[in-house]
């Protein structure tokens, strides 16, 4: 089987078992003495700097990295899904690309695995 079509067959397999999305809140990635955290519109801290690496928003979850794992934070910054992949992307439809012990595989909000290893 081709790499896109497992791509495509994990996407299919995740909306299968009701991946929600939600909606993204405004904050904006910051970095203070190389630690990453969020500001919203307003410029007001509500994420303090902490994390060694962050991505943004969206479907209300960002990747943050801490003690070189991965993980996702929620918009007051605490790990709703905990820091253990070795690298993760934002979320899409409802789902999460994560890497692994290099494996790759989709997990829904609250990190449950919704895909076998893409490849």
């Amino acid at each position: 089987m081709k790499v896109s079509s497992l791509v495509a067959y994990a996407c299919a397999l995740a909306l299968m078992v009701g991946c929600q999305p939600q909606s993204d809140p405004a904050l904006y990635e910051v970095i203070v003495k190389h630690q990453h955290g969020y500001i919203d519109a307003a410029g007001r801290v509500t994420i303090e700097p902490q994390f060694q690496e962050a991505g943004d928003f969206s479907e209300g979850l960002a990747p943050a990295m801490t003690g070189g794992k991965w993980g996702y934070i929620n918009a007051r910054g605490h790990f709703k899904i905990a820091p253990k992949y070795d690298n993760a992307f934002s979320f899409s439809e409802g789902c999460g690309l994560v890497v692994q012990k290099a494996e790759i595989y989709y997990i829904d909000a609250v990190g449950r695995e919704i895909s076998a290893p893409v490849w």
